[in-house]
C-alpha cells in the first residue's frame, strides 16, 4: 500500500522563482557622493585580515565587490560595514566559526583593516519580455512556463524519492531474515569510514557528538544490515522477474 504525493506549482512559487532570477541579473552602479552603504548595496573594498597580528592566507584582497546582506562573508563582517561611505577606513573584528573549512583559521578571532573605495546601488531589473529575452526565452510567458516546468520536475522527483523510501521501508518490515555477516561487516566498514572522514573534515570528535561512539556503531550496524537485506531482496525481485538494465539505459 503506497501513497504517491502530487503537488501543483502555485503561481506565487513561480513569481518568487522569476524574481530570484531577476535578482541574479541585477547590476550595480556608482552611488551618489556621500551615500552611506545599506543592506542591498554593494561596496568595493581593499582589506587585509590578521590573526594575532599576522596576515593569513586568503585574508587579503583589493577591489573586492561585496553585496551587503548577502551573507557571503564571515558572520559579522558585512554588518559592521553598514553605514560606511566611500573613503572610510575601518577595522572589522570577527570570529571564524569553529566549522569553517579553513583549518588554520577555524574558531579564531581576526581583525580586518578595510578601506571602502566605492559605494554602489543596484539598478532595478524590470521583469518583462526584454528580461526574458536576456535569458534566452521568447517572452515572459515562456519564461514563467519554463520555471513552472522546472519546479514541477523538482516536485515530481521529491515525490518519487518519497515513494521509493516507502517501498524500501515496507520491504524491510515485511522481510526479516539474517544476512551474511561478511556482507553486513563490509557495508558497515564502508559507512563507518565515511563517518570518520566527515568528522575529520569538520574537525569533530566523539566528544562533540550527540551520542557515544559505541551508540553510533550500534545504530550504523543496524543500517548496514538493513542495506544488505534490501540489496538481497531487490536482487531476488530482479532475478525472479527477469529485470535487466541494458548498458544503453545506464
Amino acid at each position: 500500500s503506497l501513497t504517491r504525493m502530487k503537488a501543483e506549482v502555485a503561481d506565487d512559487v513561480i513569481e518568487k522563482s522569476v524574481t530570484g532570477l531577476a535578482e541574479q541579473q541585477k547590476t550595480f552602479v556608482d552611488a551618489e557622493d556621500g551615500k552611506a552603504a545599506e543592506d542591498g548595496n554593494a561596496i568595493r573594498i581593499d582589506f587585509v585580515g590578521r590573526i594575532d597580528g599576522a596576515p593569513f592566507d586568503g585574508g587579503s584582497s583589493e577591489d573586492h565587490q561585496l553585496e551587503l546582506g548577502s551573507g557571503n562573508f564571515i558572520p559579522g563582517f558585512e554588518e559592521q560595514l553598514v553605514g560606511a561611505k566611500a573613503g572610510n577606513k575601518t577595522e572589522v573584528k570577527v570570529s571564524f566559526p569553529d566549522e569553517y573549512p579553513g583549518e588554520a583559521v577555524a574558531g579564531k578571532d581576526a581583525v580586518f583593516d578595510v578601506e571602502v573605495k566605492q559605494v554602489l546601488v543596484a539598478e532595478p531589473v524590470t521583469i518583462d519580455d526584454a528580461f526574458a529575452a536576456r535569458l534566452g526565452m521568447p517572452d515572459l510567458a515562456a519564461l514563467r512556463a519554463a520555471v513552472s516546468e522546472q519546479v514541477q520536475r523538482e516536485y515530481n522527483e521529491r515525490s518519487r524519492m518519497r515513494l521509493k523510501r516507502q517501498i524500501l521501508d515496507q520491504l524491510a518490515e515485511a522481510n526479516e531474515f539474517e544476512v551474511p555477516p561478511s556482507l553486513s561487516a563490509r557495508e558497515f566498514d564502508s559507512i563507518w569510514q565515511q563517518i570518520e572522514q566527515d568528522m575529520e573534515r569538520a574537525g569533530e570528535t566523539w566528544d562533540d557528538a550527540e551520542m557515544t561512539e559505541d551508540e553510533a556503531r550500534a545504530d550504523y550496524e543496524k543500517i548496514a544490515k538493513r542495506r544488505v537485506r534490501l540489496g538481497l531482496l531487490l536482487s531476488e525481485v530482479g532475478s525472479r522477474n527477469d529485470i535487466a538494465v541494458p548498458q544503453e539505459e545506464l
